[in-house]
C-alpha cells in the first residue's frame, strides 16, 4: 500500500512473504512473521529497509482498522503491533480530510536521531521521529483495500 500525503511525503508498505518459507505444522518458530518492505519519503529525509515486522493477523488488523477509518467509523486512535516496530496514530480529522501519523523503529538511526537517542526513547514517545500523511478519505479508503487485496492471499496462520 502506497500512502501519498498532500506535501508529498509517501510511505509505502509491502508485503514480501513470510519470514520463513517452509513451516512444519505444529512446530512453533517464527515463521508467521511477514517480512515487510517499508519505503519512506518525507521532508527531513527518505529511508527503505526490509524487516519483519507484522504477523498476519495484524496486517488484516491494520487493513481493517484504515478502512474502519476511511468509512468514518468509530476506532482507536492508533495502533500498534507485537514486534513493536510500527505505529500508526490518528493526529487530525476533519468531516472531508486527516492526518495519520506514521511511526517506525527501524528508521531512527537514518533519519534524524543519534543511536544514544534511540537507546532513551520508544515507539510511544510523542517526539519521536514520524511521518505526517494528509489525505482525504477517499484516498485512505483506496489504500486501505489495495493493503487488503494485497495480503487476502496470504495464508491465515494463528
Amino acid at each position: 500500500m502506497l500512502f501519498k500525503s498532500t506535501d508529498n511525503s509517501e510511505v509505502e508498505i509491502r508485503i514480501a512473504g513470510f519470514r520463513r518459507k517452509n513451516h512444519v505444522r505444529g512446530e512453533w518458530d517464527d515463521s508467521d512473521w511477514l517480512k515487510v518492505h517499508i519505503r519512506v519519503l518525507a521532508p527531513f529525509g527518505s529511508t527503505s529497509y526490509a524487516f519483519r515486522c507484522l504477523l498476519n493477523w495484524e496486517a488484516e488488523q491494520l487493513a481493517e482498522w484504515l478502512m474502519q477509518i476511511a468509512k468514518k467509523q468509530d476506532v482507536e486512535r492508533e495502533i500498534f503491533f507485537s514486534e513493536g516496530e510500527l505505529r500508526f496514530k490518528i493526529v487530525e480529522i476533519s468531516n472531508v480530510d486527516l492526518t495519520i501519523r506514521f511511526y517506525t523503529m527501524r528508521a531512527i538511526g537514518k533519519w534524524t536521531m543519534s543511536e544514544e537517542y534511540k537507546d532513551t526513547k520508544d515507539l510511544f514517545d510523542d517526539d519521536f521521529p514520524y511521518v505526517d500523511l494528509n489525505m482525504s478519505f477517499n484516498q485512505l479508503q483506496y489504500v486501505a483495500a489495495q493493503f487488503q487485496t494485497e495480503i487476502a492471499g496470504l495464508p491465515l496462520r494463528k
